[in-house]
Order: C-alpha cells, then sequence, then structure tokens
C-alpha cells in the first residue's frame, strides 16, 4: 500500500462514481433489470420450467440479482478507488474514506431495510419508486454537487422515481433508462 506523500483526505477522490465506473454500475444496473424482467416472465408463462417454482422462490431468485448487483457495484467502487488512490500516491483508507464507507453501507443497511418492509406489508408496487428515491437520495448525500451532470443523474432517478409511482409497470424501462444514463454519466465524466 502506498504511503502518502500527500496528506489529502479528501474522500471524494478516493471513492467517486466517475468514469469506468459509472460504466460498470450502469452496465449492471442493465443486466439486473434484464435478469429480473426475465425471471418474471418466466414465471408467466405456461410450459417453463421457472412456472413450477414457487413464487418464494422467484422472490429469493431476485433477491440474490439484486444483492449481486449491489455487490459488484460496491466493489466497482472500492476498486476505482483504491487504484486512483495509488496513482495519485494517497492513502486509500483515510479518515473521510472510512467515514464515507460507514455511511454507505448504514445507507445500504437502512434502503434495504426499507425495501423488506415494503415488500413485506405486500406493497411491491412501491419497491422500485423506492429503490430510485433512496438511490437519488444516495447520490446527493455522497457526491459533490458541483457540476451540472450530477444534478442531472439525480433528477433522471427522482423523475424516474416519480414516474413508477404513477405508472408501476414501468419498473424495468426505469432501471434499464438508470443503467443508460449511468453509462452516459460515465463516458462524460471520463
Amino acid at each position: 500500500m502506498p504511503t502518502s506523500t500527500n496528506n489529502n483526505s479528501n474522500s471524494t477522490i478516493n471513492l467517486s462514481l466517475q468514469g469506468f465506473t459509472s460504466m460498470l454500475i450502469g452496465v449492471y444496473f442493465l443486466i439486473a433489470a434484464y435478469v429480473i424482467e426475465l425471471i418474471l416472465a418466466q414465471f408467466l408463462i405456461d410450459d417453463s420450467p421457472m412456472m413450477l417454482m414457487s413464487p418464494q422462490i422467484i422472490e429469493i431468485l431476485i433477491l440474490l440479482v439484486v444483492f449481486l448487483t449491489i455487490l459488484f457495484s460496491s466493489l466497482a467502487l472500492y476498486f476505482s478507488g483504491k487504484r486512483k488512490a495509488k496513482k495519485e500516491n494517497y492513502t486509500f483508507w483515510n479518515l473521510s474514506s472510512k467515514k464515507l464507507c460507514w455511511k454507505y453501507l448504514g445507507f445500504i443497511f437502512v434502503g434495504c431495510s426499507l425495501l423488506f418492509y415494503l415488500k413485506s406489508i405486500n406493497l411491491v408496487a412501491y419497491l422500485t419508486p423506492a429503490f430510485l428515491f433512496l438511490y437519488g437520495f444516495l447520490l446527493i448525500l455522497f457526491k459533490k454537487l458541483d457540476n451540472k451532470n450530477n444534478y442531472l443523474l439525480i433528477g433522471i432517478c427522482f423523475l424516474l422515481g416519480l414516474t413508477t409511482l404513477m405508472i408501476p409497470s414501468y419498473w424495468n424501462s426505469s432501471l434499464l433508462i438508470l443503467g443508460v444514463a449511468h453509462i452516459i454519466y460515465g463516458t462524460l465524466k471520463n
């Protein structure tokens, strides 16, 4: 691990959603939306092996896809931050990035708890809008809002959240649009 010759504690340098990282997270969102839609479509089609599965197994498969998406997105943030810190000769785990990491984990825990609560009281139609609003708040909490592209990504999250709140069947398209927006954001910030 490189030693810090520059005693910079700016956490946005170590953990940032820019460039290739944003594009990777966008691809993960696209894959997750496609796989979830495929699982649900196969479950509803007659003569499909997925039709024979119980709804609880389908739910577990969808939760697995969501968990893997969160895990791979978090790993993308971690490895890009580590690579950037090494390249610029910063200490990766400085005080600010440790605080940011704990905030991120706490936010993920609270967000997942809220989503599980919505599912447990059978408000499944509100899962995607709640996720999009939570993701928008996550971007607000952890981004420097000095660039209009940051505002656009946050605005897209809230706009898609409102859209899926009014039209619940638009959930898959909203997640696909969010994935594409991340890819575009990554190319603009690259």
